[in-house]
């Protein structure tokens, strides 16, 4: 009976994990919008929790560039990655509950997202 408790209550704190998970809205910082529908339904997925940013995409984005600053301009995170289809995970160091903004660039497209305050 005890270890089904314990077993229920690791359940119920992961379940709560998950549920922490919110998503960055993605908007184009490109003047040239002429294909925004279809470039919005390629673009990357952004979510993130309290320790980590995930990033995936319905196809493969090579070469991207991925900047995440906090509320100050400060750079938490940059560099060049491939964003796959099944998620990439950015361990960020923790800043405290900064406002933060994310800019991924590929190709012809940048795009700006920003993190709610927690």
């Amino acid at each position: 009976m005890r270890k089904s408790f314990l077993l229920l209550a690791a359940l119920a704190i992961a379940a709560n994990s998950f549920a922490q998970t919110k998503e960055v809205q993605l908007q184009s910082t490109n003047d040239d919008e002429t294909s925004g529908h279809e470039r919005h339904n390629l673009a990357p997925t952004v979510k993130y929790d309290e320790h980590f940013v995930y990033l995936e995409s319905r196809t493969l984005i090579p070469n991207a560039q991925v900047t995440i600053k906090d509320g100050a301009d400060n750079v938490l995170f940059r560099q060049t990655l491939s964003i796959y289809p099944a998620a990439n995970a950015i361990d960020l160091p923790d800043k405290g509950k900064d406002k933060r903004v994310i800019t991924i660039s590929y190709d012809k497209t940048a795009l700006i997202g920003f993190f709610d305050e927690e």
